[in-house]
């Protein structure tokens, strides 16, 4: 079985001396597309950073509202996938760049946003969503001077049930995130502080604008989770333990299959809608209930 997936993948070291080649090909074959591999001081391999030109011009028509999040990789490099990732109007994944490095901290990320600033605008518009990884804020600010950096509402959800082990505070918590008036946050953040004066003083360290969406100076559009980014990493699941290159192949061929299928979808015959089904369900079940007023 090993000798197999060698002859059709490659092996690990294999897949990291045909790099160089690889991204000459993918920015020859694909315009516009952003590649960068860097290496370090003895020449050895440090980053490998992927977007698409399809991902880059894909974008510039979603929601400005980018999850992050990363993943081990299943070799005995131990190294990780960074990814950046969007929704369309049908709230599919769509992904904007990957990355692959030594391991999560400043100088990963802050090459891995460095690369992400070539390929997207810095918008007041752009909203980043991930866990409490403070390389993430720290070095996307660096490069992203516009953009808001918020908390994923699960991770910080998940804190407090293991730190505090109360569901009340929890479901407190969650109503109190949600909430789009100041009014309505206020009702329920007090509430927390009068349950466990503890979580209301770490939710304030945190900093509400981070996690509450009435308190965001920023559009979230929608976006409290970094789930649609680890829905990326549980797609890639079995990618993970390929060589590097046969990684990046299979995560293209995945997205393309993804993205013609929904274009079959959207050119069919029988599709007479100017949206996206669910978006012409949401449009439709609105102006029911403006008509009942």
């Amino acid at each position: 079985m090993g000798i197999a997936k060698y002859l059709v993948q490659g092996t690990l070291e294999h897949g990291y001396e045909v790099l160089d080649a690889y991204h000459y090909m993918i920015e020859s074959t694909n315009p516009e597309s952003k590649t960068v591999l860097h290496m370090d001081e003895n020449e050895r391999f440090k980053y490998f950073f992927v977007s698409y030109g399809a991902w880059i011009q894909g974008f510039r028509y979603l929601r400005k509202g980018i999850a992050i999040d990363s993943t081990f990789l299943r070799s005995r490099y131990n190294s990780v996938l960074l990814a950046a990732v969007a929704q369309d109007a049908k709230n599919h994944i769509f992904p904007v760049a990957f990355c692959v490095a030594d391991k999560e901290c400043d100088a990963s990320y802050g090459f891995f946003f460095e690369q992400l600033r070539r390929c997207i605008e810095d918008t007041e518009e752009l909203c980043f969503v991930s866990d409490r990884h403070l390389s993430i804020p720290k070095m996307g600010s660096l490069f992203f001077t516009s953009a808001y950096f918020g908390c994923c509402i699960r991770h910080l959800g998940e804190n407090i049930q293991n730190n505090y082990h109360n569901e009340r505070d929890v479901t407190l918590f969650y109503r109190a995130a949600k909430a789009y008036s100041r009014e309505e946050f206020l009702d329920h953040f007090n509430q927390i502080a009068n349950v466990n004066p503890k979580v209301a003083e770490f939710l304030a360290r945190v900093s509400l604008e981070r996690w509450s969406q009435a308190c965001c100076p920023a559009n979230r559009y929608n976006i409290m989770t970094s789930n649609i980014a680890e829905s990326v990493n549980s797609l890639s699941g079995d990618e993970r333990e390929f060589p590097i290159k046969a990684m990046f192949e299979k995560i293209s061929e995945k997205y393309s299959n993804f993205f013609n299928e929904r274009r079959v979808q959207f050119k069919c015959p029988e599709n007479k809608t100017r949206f996206v089904l669910k978006i012409e369900k949401k449009i439709s079940t609105n102006i029911s209930l403006g008509n009942s007023f």
